[in-house]
């Protein structure tokens, strides 16, 4: 065979970007991006928010931060709570026949292990049946995943409430959590949630100038139900932003 002569000086002056070669490659990538998409998100998966009862306007808030997970022996715990909620975010709570395709869309692009997408399925599917989820099928307005972030006394709060709905005496807000119950059970967990979710009902109260009568830690591993005091989460938003800002002033925040 004849040798493969290359002219550098001549390769050198051409721009790759407008070649027959780019353009074949950007093709192929679009029409495998397309493939992809219709391959992993399927109709039953919907945006937050976007459900035919939440037409009503957004509560307005800001911020986002991570989420905690469980742990089980080959499933990682950070990994399975992000996709529990990714999950629950974008799920039809109305279709819990359809938890299974909605848990692999969600996984495969990430190439999550087979024991955490099946782990996921069943944390999801088990909590639509819970109490609380059944109030929120009911509710008037439901709101998935509000990101806020709020200043208080110059201490900085933030997070993301995973689940609000409105009933006819206030909102109720709900905190998904993934992790192994233990032989102290739920009680004890919670204990170590009851901050954060204190927080997280009068940050709510103090931006939406709303009543919340509740915050439920739905712990995901039984379903089991846990819910927090926030009796000053119906007062005024400033009621809300005084109570808030002594809770945050004895908050020790754990450190990573």
């Amino acid at each position: 065979r004849r040798p493969i002569r290359l002219k550098v000086e001549e390769a050198e002056r051409i721009d790759a970007s407008t070649t027959e070669a780019a353009r074949e490659l950007t093709e192929w990538n679009e029409r495998r991006a397309r493939r992809r998409g219709e391959r992993d998100r399927p109709e039953d998966i919907r945006s937050p928010s976007r459900l035919d009862r939440d037409r009503a306007e957004p509560i307005e808030l800001a911020g986002r931060s991570a989420k905690e997970g469980g742990s089980r022996e080959g499933v990682d715990g950070r990994e399975l709570g992000t996709l529990v909620h990714e999950v629950m975010e974008r799920i039809d709570l109305d279709a819990p026949g359809k938890v299974p395709g909605v848990v692999r869309a969600l996984a495969r692009p990430r190439g999550t292990s087979d024991e955490t997408v099946r782990l996921a399925g069943d944390l999801v599917a088990g909590s639509l049946s819970a109490p609380v989820i059944e109030r929120a099928r009911a509710a008037g307005r439901s709101w998935r995943e509000i990101p806020f972030c709020l200043d208080s006394d110059g201490a900085v709060l933030e997070g993301k409430m995973d689940l609000v709905f409105e009933e006819d005496d206030g909102l109720v807000v709900v905190d998904y959590k993934t992790d192994a119950i233990g032989e102290g059970g739920t009680r004890e967990l919670s204990a170590r949630y009851d901050v954060q979710a204190r927080a997280y009902g009068l940050a709510l109260a103090a931006v939406s100038g709303r009543c919340v009568k509740e915050v439920v830690l739905l712990f995901m591993r039984g379903p089991v139900e846990e819910r927090i005091d926030v009796a000053d989460a119906c007062g005024s938003p400033e009621t809300a932003r005084r109570s808030l800002a002594e809770l945050l002033s004895r908050w020790e925040v754990p450190q990573e």
